[in-house]
């Protein structure tokens, strides 16, 4: 079965991932992270995904690494809601969160129920202040924590227009100027 569409699918910016079959042939002369279980579209049970860190073949090269959060995340309080991906598939249900910080690329929010990791969301984004220009985004969870009776989920943007992204940088900074950074990576 052909694998490599789906295995794009989960990729992150900058990130290359390889199948176990592939990683099974190469590993003599690659460097790998942890295998990550992830369901994929197409297989019958979910597989082991490998980040590519480097090779030896053809010659020494290295993967750049993806490096943390390179702009601001700035503390808020923002109500969400979201709904669920199956493959490219939204699913109806809409569920409510909190965003508890957002950056240039994802965001941290807080919500009822829990978000597996990989796992996909479309949100609807608000371009203006008192207006109904709206956009969506979708995103992929990098990680889920459980906080007391919630669940803390942090995110990274996978699918964001322009107007989008122009949006949210432009609140960002202009956040930062003014209210508490959390960090600067």
């Amino acid at each position: 079965m052909n694998l490599s569409s789906p295995i794009e699918a989960q990729c992150l910016k900058g990130q290359i991932l390889i199948s176990e079959n592939t990683y099974a042939l190469t590993k003599e002369f690659i460097e790998v992270g942890p295998p990550n279980r992830v369901e994929v579209k197409g297989a019958r049970s979910a597989v082991d995904l490998y980040e590519l860190h480097a090779t030896e073949r053809p010659h020494s090269m290295e993967v750049p690494r993806r490096e943390g959060r390179k702009s601001p995340r700035i503390k808020v309080n923002m109500p969400i809601v979201f709904q669920n991906l199956a493959g490219k598939i939204v699913l109806g249900e809409n569920y409510d969160g909190e965003a508890i910080d957002i950056s240039y690329h994802g965001l941290l929010i807080e919500t009822p129920i829990q978000l597996c990791k990989s796992a996909e969301i479309k949100m609807s984004l608000s371009l203006e202040l008192f207006s109904d220009r709206t956009t969506y985004l979708y995103a992929r969870i990098i990680n889920t924590e459980q906080v007391g009776d919630k669940f803390r989920s942090s995110m990274e943007f996978t699918t964001i227009g322009t107007e989008g992204l122009r949006a949210i940088k432009q609140y960002v900074d202009n956040m930062a100027a003014t209210s508490s950074v959390i960090c600067m990576q």
